[in-house]
C-alpha cells in the first residue's frame, strides 16, 4: 500500500515537474523572441533617424540655395551684375578693352612633357614597352 501511494506521488510530481519545464521553456523562448524583436526595432529606428537627419540637412541646403537664387534674381536688374555675367560667362568685353586668354595644357600633356628620356630609368621603360610586341608573338 505504501508503495502504491509513493508511486502515485512520484508520478504526480514527475507530471508537475514536466509541465513546469515546458512552461519555463515557453517563457524563455517568448522572452528571447521579444528581445530579438526589440533589437531589430531599435536598429530600424536608428536607421530611420539617420535618414531623417540626412533629409533635414538636404532641406537646409535647398533652402540656402533658394535664398541665393532669390538674391540673384533681385540683382538681375543691377548694371554691375549684368556686366559681371557678360564678362565671365559670355566672354564679352567693352569697346577698347583687350582680353588676354591663357590656354593651360591638359593633365596628360604635363606628364609627357616632364619625362626625360635621357635618364637610364626611362630607357628601361622605353625598351620594355618597345619590345613588348616580341613577347606576345612568341
Amino acid at each position: 500500500m505504501i508503495t502504491k501511494f509513493e508511486r502515485r506521488k512520484k508520478r504526480i510530481y514527475a507530471a508537475t515537474n514536466f509541465l513546469g519545464i515546458i512552461i519555463f521553456i515557453f517563457i524563455l523562448v517568448a522572452t528571447i523572441y521579444l528581445i530579438i524583436s526589440n533589437i531589430k526595432i531599435n536598429q530600424k529606428r536608428n536607421k530611420l533617424n539617420a535618414q531623417i537627419e540626412a533629409i533635414k540637412t538636404e532641406i537646409e541646403d535647398f533652402e540656402n540655395k533658394n535664398e541665393s537664387l532669390k538674391e540673384g534674381i533681385s540683382r538681375v536688374g543691377e548694371e554691375a551684375y549684368i556686366e559681371k555675367v557678360a564678362r565671365e560667362e559670355l566672354s564679352l568685353q567693352k569697346e577698347g578693352e583687350k582680353v588676354v586668354g591663357f590656354i593651360l595644357p591638359a593633365e596628360g600633356q604635363k606628364e609627357s612633357e616632364e619625362k626625360n628620356y635621357w635618364q637610364p630609368k626611362n630607357w628601361w621603360v622605353f625598351l620594355k614597352d618597345g619590345f613588348g610586341w616580341l613577347k606576345s608573338k612568341f
